[in-house]
């Protein structure tokens, strides 16, 4: 009877090591604290609620305009929203037209409870590079402002050569912006100064670029350069002409 009891005694110990082992370790207030706050950070809020109401089939009318001297383009596309994650997330695949091409794109639209602010992700067939956004609330609320950013095809520095043939070349770095509009910035040939780029435009479409300046050599009058090339895959190739001098260049972009 007594060895009865004892088993009965070890196994009771045995169960209660057991279960104190598998009970999870107190937190102390500060860790305490921290968890109600990232509970409170990935609870969905009213903000998340609207981006419900969004959720279905939509067709669009998308206008765009490339360049302000030309009418705006105006397509058609089709969009499918669904919500996410229990409804932290609303995702949209949309196809269509765009610029005269087939166009596809997806997207992913949240609210970051800890930024404040609406978030958003943007993929299509147009590119290689993901658009991040974030996006305010008006105090109607009913319109979202959003500013995203992505790379470009021109934007950045460029680096290579330029001459009248292939035997006769001279390095040339670059620097380039385009605001959706205009292109501007410099050109710098080897141990010279900065030109500024007069006139530039860039066709998103085609990927041709077109460039003016005016160069001003160390002795009389300055020289009007016309530049003209295309864009591809990080490559920038094309012609320049001033008088009755011409050549070509080819750049890369850094």
């Amino acid at each position: 009877m007594k060895r009865l009891f004892a088993l009965a005694a070890v196994a009771l110990f045995v169960t209660s090591v057991a279960y104190a082992a598998d009970a999870p370790p107190k937190m102390s207030p500060e860790q305490q604290a921290m968890m109600e706050k990232m509970a409170k950070a990935a609870a969905p809020g009213p903000q998340h609620e609207m981006l419900k109401k969004m959720a279905g089939e939509w067709n669009a009318k998308v206008t765009s305009q490339m360049d302000p001297s030309q009418p705006a383009e105006v397509e058609q596309s089709s969009s499918t929203l669904t919500m996410l994650m229990d409804g932290r997330y609303c995702q949209e695949t949309t196809s269509g037209n765009m610029m005269g091409q087939p166009f596809s794109g997806m997207g992913v639209t949240g609210y970051d409870n800890v930024l404040g602010k609406f978030v958003s992700t943007w993929i299509d067939n147009m590119g290689t590079g993901i658009m991040t956004s974030q996006g305010t609330l008006d105090k109607s609320g009913k319109v979202i402002t959003w500013v995203g950013s992505m790379s470009d095809p021109v934007t950045g520095k460029w680096s290579g050569d330029w001459g009248p043939n292939a035997n006769d070349r001279n390095q040339i770095t670059a620097d380039f912006k385009f605001d959706g509009k205009a292109l501007t910035g410099t050109i710098t040939p080897a141990g010279g100064a900065a030109i500024p780029i007069q006139k530039g435009t860039f066709d998103a479409k085609t990927g041709a670029v077109h460039m003016e300046a005016d160069v001003k050599p160390a002795s009389g009058d300055s020289v009007h350069y016309v530049v003209d090339g295309k864009v591809d895959k990080g490559t920038m190739k094309g012609s320049w002409n001033h008088d009755k001098r011409k050549g070509d260049f080819s750049i890369s972009k850094k």
